[in-house]
């Protein structure tokens, strides 16, 4: 009998199959994405940037660290505007926003998108017409001063009061309390077998603000250590071929272990050049993924497990931005313009000539996915680097 499979692709898996081979274009410019919104009500996300390239149609995804990406329909493109479809149910969040132009050298623009937390700003209107002013009023006469009277004695002290109750515990919480020069508020908690404990609860410190960058090399560098240290992405399910005639064959790729698995990502060199930002960089990484290999051969299943191990290398630009308009440079964002690899693979050896497609697809899904998780704006707080927060 026929198996049915669900087929789970990663988002990038198919965009980047031609990558391997791929060279960045002589003079090509990098797309920068300058702003983003969307609405939720019409199902629609609005791009601005420059140096979007329209022709083929470019691919949009949008995501969360840890949750993988979700390719969104593009409706229509320009050169400075791109325009998508999104679902309207989406959860209000901060998304990465990745966009791949499909052209030689697979240029790539991020951004950071926040859905439902701001509505777009509306323009100024025209200021009201100015009132007449009104008639003012007679003055009155003032009034007679009258005479000071005469204090009288003081009266004598009354008994003093019994002590007041306190209606129930939980109506002090909420009192206002002092930590040293501290100001907080009172948390009662009466535990199961009676005790009763009270806390003065203090407000977290708001958060240092972020150090302003000096858009030079050295800055560009050490963003760019950060943005490609050590660090393992997440690597979702795939899946080549079809079992759905009698002797199909396909084969399904699982990271391992299958929930917290992904690929294993350790810098080995990288180099920024130019004398004035943006400047440009290049970087080799090498991957190490442990797979679980699933399916079928002539309608018989199988298994097995390989590890995949990448070569990358990648080329680009580190941009400097600010984020608030007109505000200080504070950030830096490593945009990956180009990326090829080698790889070698170990296990599985019997299958991996029998499924056609199989060990290419699996080797573009992992550079795709590391290539759209490594575009991520850098910041810099008390002298230490770390992703930014949303602007």
């Amino acid at each position: 009998m026929p198996i049915r499979l669900i087929r789970q692709v990663c988002v990038v898996a198919s965009l980047l199959a031609c990558l391997a081979a791929a060279k960045p274009a002589s003079g090509q410019t990098i797309p920068v994405i300058s702003g983003a919104h969307a609405n939720l009500a019409a199902g629609e996300l609005r791009i601005w940037g420059n140096n979007f390239i329209a022709s083929p149609r470019p691919r949009v995804y949008i995501g969360t660290d840890g949750q993988g990406f979700v390719e969104l329909p593009v409706a229509s493109a320009t050169g400075q505007l791109i325009i998508a479809t999104i679902d309207p149910l989406t959860r209000p969040a901060t998304y990465g926003l990745t966009v791949l132009f499909g052209t030689r050298g697979l240029p790539v623009a991020v951004f950071t998108l926040a859905v439902g937390a701001a509505g777009e700003k509306g323009e100024k209107g025209d200021p009201g017409a100015s009132g007449d002013p009104g008639t003012p009023g007679a003055k009155g006469d003032p009034g007679e001063r009258g005479p000071q009277g005469v204090p009288g004695p003081p009266g004598p002290p009354g008994p003093q009061g019994p002590a007041g109750a306190i209606a129930s515990l939980g109506s002090l919480s909420g009192t206002p309390c002092l930590v040293e020069s501290h100001a907080g508020t009172v948390s009662v908690f009466v535990a199961l077998d009676g005790t009763i404990s009270f806390r003065c609860v203090l407000p977290p410190p708001a958060p240092s603000p972020l150090d302003q960058l000096a858009p030079d090399a050295a800055t560009a560098d050490a963003a760019l250590q950060f943005a490609l240290s050590p660090q393992t992405v997440r690597l979702n399910r795939g899946c080549v071929g079809s079992p759905s005639s009698v002797l199909g064959t396909d084969a399904c790729w699982d990271p391992v272990p299958a929930v917290s698995g992904g690929v294993a990502i350790t810098p080995v060199a990288q180099t920024v050049t130019g004398s004035s930002a943006p400047f440009g960089f290049t970087a080799t990484l090498h991957t190490n993924t442990p797979l679980r290999v699933t399916g079928h051969l002539a309608g018989a299943p199988f298994s097995c497990t390989m590890t995949h191990q990448q070569t990358l290398e990648l080329s680009g630009q580190v941009l400097f931005e600010s984020g608030t308009p007109g505000g200080p440079v504070d950030r830096a964002l490593p945009a990956i313009a180009s990326s090829s690899s080698t790889f070698n693979t170990q296990g599985c050896d019997l299958f991996l000539g029998s499924v056609p497609g199989f060990i290419t697809d699996v080797n573009d899904s992992i550079q795709g996915q590391v290539v759209i998780n490594l575009g991520v704006d850098v910041c810099r707080r008390n002298g230490v680097y770390e992703l930014c927060s949303t602007p």
